[in-house]
């Protein structure tokens, strides 16, 4: 998020930029949530996923 708060200082506001970084952030927390109480990450970013 730290990244999030610096880009907030910029004039003009890089808004997509900001919530870019965001959703990766609450993303990555949210993989780290399911993997610490032993759920599986699926890796759906894999091309041979949908194969």
């Amino acid at each position: 998020m730290s990244v999030a708060k610096y880009l907030m200082n910029m004039i003009p506001k890089p808004s997509n930029i900001i919530c870019y970084h965001c959703q990766q952030s609450a993303e990555k927390y949210l993989k780290g949530f399911i993997a610490l109480n032993g759920g599986q990450i699926l890796k759906t970013h894999d091309f041979n996923y949908f194969k």
